[in-house]
């Protein structure tokens, strides 16, 4: 998980306990969407895998951020923060133009 021991963010073993309770192992699920068979475990051990926080989250039945809350927090967090960077890089160039 993005960050360990959040209560927040749904368990590893729930997660896992929601796939297998759906007909699959992650493993499975993962060579049935076309992955290599340990693919998506990445997304179980990373934050930096939104692709197969989605594909998880699909077969779940749920949005990716119910399951990890904290991680597209924190993402949003970033976009922002890049967002506000670049309007203040644009605002000096226009000052230093004009």
């Amino acid at each position: 998980m993005s960050r360990k021991g959040s209560d927040l963010d749904w368990s590893r073993q729930k997660i896992l306990a929601e796939v297998k309770a759906r007909g699959m192992s992650l493993a499975e699920l993962s060579a049935y969407v076309g992955l290599g068979r340990t693919t998506l475990r990445n997304a179980l051990n990373q934050d930096c895998y939104p692709r197969g926080e989605r594909i998880i989250a699909e077969f779940i039945g749920v949005n990716p951020e119910i399951i990890w809350p904290t991680r597209y927090e924190q993402r949003a967090k970033r976009l922002e923060e890049k967002q506000m960077a670049i309007e203040l890089a644009e605002k000096i160039k226009t000052s230093l133009v004009a």
